[in-house]
């Protein structure tokens, strides 16, 4: 992604920018595309991301580490509890939270309850409008009053993750929240995870991919 650098910083900034939302609404998709590789699985099906994924975004002013996070859902069983876990560590350390939503007339039910818990946590809020090229952006501003009215937020980004289309107005918006501080990483470094979880999750994404039913969804790679 060529992203506008923002230039009037005068000490070079870093921290952990955590991506929340519910199930498939593009938060790994996002990612990818910011990030310029494939590092975060994505499919169709729900729940793809298990884990908090760390993406590691570098530039001589800045350093943003970006925790890609499984979709928010009301936990029903011991692995869904696992996967909200990784999700509220994401929220405890982040310094600013992009939290995604899908285009649409107003916001779900679901991302009404979450938003006013993170609300409660007094982070800095960055809401993503995702998918618009789904929807006329017309259609939009119902739900972007809504959200600027209920919630207080002003800072509402309508993106399409997938086309790469308003990514370039995220990264400014970001980096002007962020704490200065010098950078947590080697600036040639994309993330923590190694190789072998890297591909472990690529093959899980293809497993996905190709079966249905046959297995369970539960499936892990080692």
């Amino acid at each position: 992604m060529n992203e506008k650098e923002p230039s009037q910083l005068n000490k070079h900034r870093a921290g952990y920018v955590s991506i929340l939302g519910r199930p498939n609404v593009g938060k790994s998709t996002f990612l990818n595309h910011v990030l310029g590789v494939k590092l975060s699985i994505t499919s169709t099906k729900p729940q793809t991301t298990r884990h908090r994924i760390l993406g590691i975004h570098s530039s001589d002013d800045y350093q943003i580490m970006f925790l890609d996070t499984p979709g928010m859902i009301r936990p029903k069983y011991l692995l869904q509890d696992f996967m909200m876990s990784a999700v509220q560590a994401a929220i405890d350390d982040a310094d600013v939270i992009l939290f995604m939503v899908q285009a649409s007339e107003r916001l779900w039910p679901d991302d009404e309850l979450y938003l006013d818990r993170i609300k409660a946590r007094d982070k800095p809020i960055i809401v993503l409008i995702n998918k618009i090229d789904l929807v006329k952006k017309s259609r939009l501003l119902p739900m972007m009053e809504q959200i600027v009215r209920d919630y207080g937020l002003d800072v509402l980004i309508p993106i399409s993750a997938l086309h790469e289309d308003g990514l370039e107005r995220v990264m400014p918006e970001i980096v002007s929240r962020l704490p200065e501080s010098p950078a947590f990483y080697p600036h040639d470094q994309l993330t923590e995870h190694p190789e072998r979880f890297i591909v472990a999750e690529m093959i899980r994404e293809q497993i996905f991919e190709h079966y249905g039913e046959e297995i369970p969804y539960s499936t892990t790679v080692s």
